[in-house]
């Protein structure tokens, strides 16, 4: 599963970046600003893009940012809330 998370998203993502001193600027843009400004906490309008100054991004990279530092946490959290029911044996009791 992480395989797929770092095709689609990860590395499009990391292609397109700025690296800096040590740091990632995903798209050009420091992360709270993409947290803040760009994705507003998840809370922006994904249908449309995003510019400031000579910066320009799509919908679609919005939305790739926002699954970039959101996603994997929320399918993994997911996943590992739903692993107890499926790894636990069920057992057919007879009265």
């Amino acid at each position: 599963m992480d395989s797929v998370f770092n095709d689609i998203v990860h590395l499009p993502i990391c292609d397109r970046s700025v690296f800096e001193d040590n740091n990632m600027r995903p798209l050009g843009f420091q992360f709270n600003k993409v947290r803040s400004e760009i994705t507003e906490f998840g809370r922006a309008d994904f249908t449309e893009g995003y510019s400031e100054g000579d910066q320009i991004i799509s919908a679609d990279d919005k939305v790739l940012l926002y699954c970039f530092l959101h996603m994997r946490g929320h399918f993994w959290s997911t996943y590992a809330n739903d692993l107890p029911l499926r790894t636990v044996p069920v057992v057919m009791l007879q009265f």
